[in-house]
């Protein structure tokens, strides 16, 4: 490849093609986004092809002599975004190579191109993208402002509701999860990359993934299953070969990749249909049309992947489009920013979701999803210990009843009402309606079927929880949460080797993710392995920016250990904590409990059982210190929770 004439040449290698003359790469004749530092390394590596690159080599080609930056650094970064691009994993490389201490090689077989030919393919692929020409009356150029209001009115008409995007919800009529029911066509849809290279857009190029998930998944429901988005979403931004991601997910058979690029006065989407097994790209278009038209855009798309599956389709037309909950369009996109903002899982994610979802109900008190979703909100904010019980529980079931009344058909308003009427009513007959009336509306749905196995696992079935939670997951394969709680259920019925599986699975998966080192640390923290439970809890306490769980499961670790000075200073700081944000009073005994000081410990449990807080479904583990168990006090709080045992059959007069 040491051709004078190669940097005015385009060079091929797999499905991608180089022109290092004018600096840029293609995947499939469309172009991918590539800083310039990564790009001038791949040239270099492309015009060094099989030999050693030194990374001082890499030095003096990127940085001219006198320019001073964290070299290493730098070079590390360029690398991994290069890789990203290509989708080649460092431990698995197809393309680049690392040779220890010495660089890296270039190892795929290359292709030298004329540029006329490529330039030839390269007009016919951009020809072939161009929407036909519709005539159309001279309007006045509206304001951003209007542009949005239209957009979001006409999307109103399409989909039922984007329903809790941000958390996977509502894919009714779509099977996320690649073990699907027999007959299906296997179908994942990429996130749609934001290409207006402002990150306030990307609630946008979200939901029109969600909204493509929905609407396919609703005018095909019995021939073709989708990805769940939770699962989707763990590829956003990735530039994977497909071949890779089928044998990821292990088993898709299409894949639908696309981008939007939204300005003042239109939108541009771009969308391709690839089959996984010979990467064949079945169409590929580009649409370029006033903001109005997403939704025309939106039923392209759909119609052209129906006319390539025609084969593994039935023939019969796609169902008319629902109605949303709402006509205003600002209430929409509130609603839409709510839902990004929740999904973050933050302190003040969750304030600013709460903003946006009230301003919603606010334009529109009428708009149930609204509703649902901050029912959810107050939900998790009260679950994860964001806001005092008293508070959060409340109002999760008053907006929850409120969608209802709106709108009976909103599965996560009936789950959320499970929630709360079980974790913080302690009302199990109606809780089991509600689940049941929620598994009934949305019986492919990842998060119906994970909450209804929290309600069967605090209810004495753990079985039935590992089976339903197992549900779930082939919904939402790779959903952390969802994989940590398969490792907690098995944990609880004593099943180590497999719940090790799946928290080490989970570790792998993401290692920042903070509940993944969590329950790991929990199991090692279980069998009295305190050694190797302390570095998961001081890991988790660190990636979640020091919650109270986190600190409280290493106080504990750190009494077992021996190490009771540190968890005494652990416990002081959650005590002065408490003084300015909500900190569970089980998190206190189960300190003391570890310290055995059975008379604190019964006090907050106590003060526990006061403000029903949510970790009061466990408890029973308190029953197993026997000063504490033999207290008149915690037998009254187990009485007044009145849990259910496996042998109770719960039913409502509902």
């Amino acid at each position: 490849m040491n051709d004078s004439n190669d940097s005015g040449r385009l060079i091929r290698f797999g499905e991608f093609e180089a022109d290092l003359r004018a600096g840029f790469l293609r995947r499939r004749g469309l172009r991918i986004r590539l800083q310039e530092k990564p790009f001038q390394i791949l040239a270099l590596l492309l015009e060094r092809r099989g030999e050693v690159v030194t990374r001082e080599e890499l030095r003096d080609r990127l940085w001219p002599a006198g320019t001073y930056v964290d070299f290493d650094s730098s070079v590390n970064t360029a690398l991994k975004k290069l890789r990203q691009a290509l989708g080649d994993p460092a431990d698995e490389p197809l393309y680049i190579k690392t040779v220890p201490r010495k660089g890296y090689r270039f190892i795929a077989p290359l292709e030298s191109v004329d540029r006329a030919s490529s330039d030839t393919t390269a007009a016919f692929v951009s020809a072939a993208h161009e929407p036909a020409a519709v005539p159309t009356p001279p309007v006045p150029a509206p304001s951003f402002a209007r542009e949005r209001w239209v957009w979001l009115a006409t999307v109103a008409t399409i989909a039922v509701v984007l329903a809790l995007s941000t958390y996977a919800w509502r894919h009714s009529q779509s099977v996320g999860g690649v073990r699907a029911a027999a007959g299906r066509t296997l179908l994942f849809v990429m996130p749609f990359d934001n290409l207006s290279g402002d990150p306030a857009e990307e609630y946008f190029s979200d939901g029109l993934t969600d909204e493509m998930i929905t609407e396919l998944g609703r005018q095909f429901p019995t021939r073709l299953a989708i990805i769940a988005r939770t699962s989707a979403m763990q590829y956003k931004g990735s530039h994977k070969p497909l071949n890779k991601i089928a044998a990821e997910l292990g088993g898709i058979e299409y894949v639908l990749e696309g981008s939007v690029r939204r300005s003042a006065s239109d939108v541009t989407i771009n969308a391709q249909l690839f089959r996984v097994a010979d990467g064949t790209c079945l169409w590929a278009d580009s649409y370029t049309r006033p903001a109005a038209g997403v939704v025309s855009i939106q039923r392209d798309v759909v119609g052209r992947i129906a006319q390539s599956l025609a084969h593994e389709l039935l023939p019969t037309p796609p169902a008319a489009p629902a109605l949303a909950s709402t006509t205003d369009p600002l209430a929409y996109d509130d609603y839409l920013r709510g839902l990004f903002y929740l999904n973050k899982r933050s302190r003040d994610g969750q304030r600013k979701s709460f903003e946006y979802l009230q301003r919603s109900i606010a334009r529109d008190p009428r708009f149930a999803s609204a509703y649902a979703s901050l029912a959810y909100a107050y939900l998790v904010s009260g679950s994860w210990a964001f806001m005092n019980p008293r508070d959060a529980f409340p109002k999760a079931k008053e907006a929850a009843r409120k969608a209802v009344e709106l709108d009976d058909s909103l599965a996560e308003a009936h789950v959320t009402l499970c929630e709360v009427l079980h974790v913080y009513e302690w009302n199990w007959s109606d809780a089991a309606w509600e689940c049941r009336r929620a598994l009934e509306l949305g019986p492919n749905s990842a998060i119906v079927h994970k909450m209804y196995a929290e309600f069967l696992n605090h209810s004495g079935k753990p079985r039935e929880a590992v089976a339903e939670i197992e549900r779930a997951q082939k919904l939402d394969p790779l959903s952390l949460i969802i994989n940590d709680q398969v490792g907690l259920y098995h944990m609880l019925l004593g099943e180590w080797d497999r719940a090790y599986e799946k928290f080490n699975e989970v570790v792998e998966m993401d290692p920042r993710f903070a509940p993944g080192h969590y329950f790991l640390g929990a199991a090692f923290y279980s069998q009295d392995r305190f050694s190797d439970a302390i570095p998961e809890f001081e890991t988790a306490r660190k990636l979640s920016n020091d919650a109270t769980e986190m600190s409280t499961k290493l106080a504990c670790a750190y009494i077992g250990a021996g190490r009771r000075r540190e968890a005494t200073q652990l416990l002081e700081d959650l005590k002065q904590r408490a003084q300015h944000e909500y900190v569970s009073p089980l998190g206190f005994a189960e300190i003391y409990s570890e310290m055995g000081d059975a008379e604190q410990t019964v006090r907050w449990i106590e003060k526990g059982a006061a403000e029903h807080a949510y970790l009061m479904m466990s408890v029973r583990a308190f029953a197993e210190t026997k000063p504490v168990a033999a207290d008149p006090r915690f037998q009254r709080v187990l009485v007044s929770i009145n849990f259910p045992d496996a042998n109770t059959q719960l039913a409502s007069a509902k």
